[in-house]
Order: C-alpha cells, then sequence, then structure tokens
C-alpha cells in the first residue's frame, strides 16, 4: 500500500494488472487524514473486478486488512468490553505473529500452530476469545471485502485442555470457608461474592445490578445490564453478554445478606450525608460510589497465592457444578447462567455428565 500527502490531502496508489501482464498505476485522492486515504484505497479494490485487482489483493497486509475490520465491523456493532478485548487481541497477538504478513498468505496451519504455541502459556477462555477474532475477521476478509476465496481460519480450534477449561476452577468446600471467612460482610467483595456464588453471575453483571434489579420479598432479581469498567470508571449499559435479560431466584440465606446489606446502605447514606454518591448500586464503596472491576483484581491474586488456582469467575463455575452435581437439568442451569445455548453449556461443564455417565452406568450393572 503506497500512500502519501501533498498539500492538505492524502493519496493512494493502486496498482492494476493489465491483460497483457503489464502494470497501470493510477494515484487518487484518499481523504483528508491518513487513515482515510487507507480506507479509500481498501474500498477502491474491494470495487475493481477480481481480475483487475489481483496485483492489488497480494500486497496487502494482515494489519492492514484487520485494521479496517476492526474500525468497521468490531467498533460498530460490538459491545465495549468485546471492542477493548478485540483491540487487545489484535494489537499484542495477532499483529506480532502475523501483521506484516500478506493476507493471502495466511494458512490455516499456520493460525492452528499459533493456537497450539499459545496454549502453553494461555487459559482454553482466553484461545477462546483468540479463535472467535481469527474466524471472524478472516470470514470477513472472504465476504463482505472479497480479498480471499476461502477462509483460513475455518477449521482451526482450540488444543485440547483436558475435561474442563483451564481457567474454569471449581472451589472446594475448604476453599469456600476460607474465602467467606477471609471477606466477611465488612468487606468490600463480600457482596459480589455472594451474589456469584448464590446466583452464577458475571463480575460485570454483579456490579451492574441495581436495587431497581432486586425484589426482596419474591427473593427475585433481573439481569438486564453490564457494568464496562474503563480507566477505573464504571460505565452501565443495558444488556448483558448473553444480550436477553433473565430473572433468577435466590435463596434464603442470599435474602438475609441482601437485606443486611441494604440496611448498611442506608447507615452509610445518613453518615456520609451531602457527599454520599448515591447511584442505587448494590455493589458500592462505602460512599455510595459503584464498584469497577478493576477493584476485585486483588480477589484472583488472593486466590492464586493461598489456593494456586481460581479468580472471581470460580464462583460461576462451582455455582453451575455444584447445581448439576444436586440433580438440576443441564437445560435450567444453562438459561440460569445466561450462555446463548445448552451447547455451551454441555461444553463447560462436560466433567458433571461424564460422572453422571459412569454413575449411571454402575446402577445398571447392579440393577440390570
Amino acid at each position: 500500500m503506497y500512500l502519501r500527502k501533498k498539500g492538505e490531502k492524502w493519496y493512494y496508489t493502486l496498482v492494476t494488472e493489465l491483460a497483457d501482464g503489464s502494470k497501470k498505476k493510477m494515484e487518487r485522492v484518499g481523504g483528508g487524514t491518513k487513515n482515510e486515504a487507507r480506507q479509500a484505497y481498501l474500498e477502491a479494490i474491494r470495487k475493481q473486478d477480481r481480475f483487475g485487482r489481483i496485483a492489488e489483493l497480494k500486497n496487502i497486509t494482515v494489519k492492514e486488512f484487520m485494521q479496517d475490520w476492526y474500525t468497521n465491523y468490531v467498533m460498530v456493532n460490538l459491545g465495549k468490553n468485546t471492542i477493548d478485548t478485540y483491540r487487545s487481541v489484535l494489537n499484542n497477538h495477532i499483529y506480532p505473529a502475523f501483521g506484516n504478513k500478506k493476507l493471502y498468505q495466511i494458512t490455516s496451519i499456520m493460525l492452528q500452530r499459533f493456537l497450539n504455541i499459545k496454549k502453553e502459556t494461555y487459559s482454553r477462555g482466553t484461545l477462546d476469545v483468540f479463535v472467535a477474532v481469527l474466524k471472524k475477521s478472516f470470514q470477513a476478509a472472504v465476504h463482505p471485502y472479497d480479498y480471499l476465496d476461502k477462509n483460513p481460519a475455518e477449521y482451526i480450534h482450540i488444543p485440547r485442555y483436558g475435561d474442563m477449561a483451564a481457567d474454569a476452577h471449581v472451589f472446594t468446600r475448604q476453599q469456600l470457608k476460607t474465602i467467606f471467612e477471609h471477606f466477611g460482610p465488612e468487606h468490600i467483595f463480600y457482596i459480589p461474592i455472594q451474589l456469584s456464588y448464590h446466583t452464577g453471575m458475571r463480575l460485570g453483571e454483579c456490579l451492574a445490578l441495581k436495587w431497581a434489579d432486586v425484589q426482596l420479598k419474591e427473593r427475585l432479581l433481573t439481569i438486564d445490564a453490564n457494568l464496562y469498567d474503563k480507566d477505573g470508571i464504571a460505565h452501565r449499559f443495558e444488556t448483558t453478554k448473553g444480550k436477553k435479560p433473565r430473572t433468577l431466584s435466590f435463596s434464603e440465606k442470599l435474602y438475609t445478606t441482601l437485606k443486611f446489606h441494604h440496611a448498611k446502605q442506608s447507615e452509610n447514606k445518613l453518615n456520609y450525608g451531602k457527599y454520599y454518591k448515591e447511584q442505587e448500586f448494590v455493589c458500592t464503596h462505602e460512599d455510595g460510589s459503584p464498584m469497577c472491576s478493576s477493584d476485585m483484581r486483588y480477589f484472583g491474586m488472593w486466590c492464586k497465592k493461598n489456593f494456586n488456582a481460581g479468580s472471581f469467575h470460580s464462583f460461576r463455575h462451582t455455582h453451575a457444578t455444584m447445581l448439576l452435581e444436586a440433580g438440576l437439568d443441564m437445560d435450567y442451569v444453562s438459561k440460569r447462567l445466561g450462555h446463548a445455548s445448552i451447547a455451551i453449556t454441555s461444553k463447560t461443564y462436560s466433567h458433571i455428565t461424564s460422572k453422571r455417565n459412569k454413575d449411571a452406568q454402575r446402577i445398571i450393572e447392579k440393577t440390570l
């Protein structure tokens, strides 16, 4: 890609391969900025007929294409957390590995080897994101960009980690006891911990929960928002990862916990007076200001130090595992977790299915 500035405008150069094998250069105005010229160049290639743009297609690098895809697809269609996650994956992993390579040179085996290497350092959950970025971006290169004839990421897969994802830690009873004793009612982590343990809510869902979403008497709460943390500042969005709101029942124990916590917030409001930052969030600092995910980072560090595993998300896995082991249907647990499909739940908690099959086999052996 050749771009240059003349006067106040940026220009791009197209190289067209003619039928006789010769090449023709054409310089055109791309816009007032270098980025506008780059996007104009890519758009011009899209509009050329397939034969006429063969030479240009060979010059497009992975980074040039993915920067355009990120700007025109990711930033337009995806949520704030996902946008930040994709940007991080592109900048820290995809570009260093493939950014300078020509787009048409990327093969499936190159991408698969990339994932195999990343497995040695990163969790399955992280590799899930890598695969999503690679499949979506290269599919866009096929359509609507029409830069490639086939998607090299179509058949890549996450290397085997075992029955459960490496980061799908389930707290033991003893670990839970230790956690509840260390992060007691006076600790700021107490309420988000109790919410996730009793409901399986994600961290962003816990932090976005407002009292208007909680029906204490009915022991129901509605999850319809996610808290996006940008530079330590909380931004609440009326959407969840699963896109659809869900209403969950909760236990008497969580009811008592929330009732006491609500009374404590009222006491803090009186103590702080006009300085109390009332926004009706359930998870707050003492002055009423909402908690951010950055406030919870220490918890993961504490888990690694004390258990050599686990994170806040482990409460979600623990909740699901305990319900499944208690005999609740996979479909019910899937809906409670807000998974897009039961297949996701079944895949994540396949160890429970295996355990049930073995138990069933023992019963069959004794019965038949």
